[in-house]
């Protein structure tokens, strides 16, 4: 999941030509950080359960994507503001 990260927002850069596509985007990525938090929130409670290296490592890199994601998003959010 994490490797994907440059190549969706690459993808998502090109898409994002118009204000409507800014705005396309910024919904997109706030949906799919949305869903990155839900699964790190889940694995964070995982960890606390079993407490075991690989729990504490999935939810480390889970929390890794939440915070690119809340990067993403950001610069979306702020280059539909320019743009708008």
């Amino acid at each position: 999941m994490l490797e994907d990260a440059p190549q969706n927002g690459a993808r998502m850069e090109a898409a994002c030509i118009s204000v409507l596509g800014h705005f396309r985007c910024s919904m997109n990525t706030g949906k799919r950080l949305i869903d990155a938090q839900t699964r790190e929130q889940e694995l964070s409670r995982l960890y606390l359960k079993r407490r075991t290296a690989e729990s504490l490592e999935e939810w480390k890199v889970a929390r890794l994507v939440v915070d690119e994601l809340a990067e993403e998003y950001l610069n979306s959010i702020q280059r539909y503001r320019e743009e708008a």
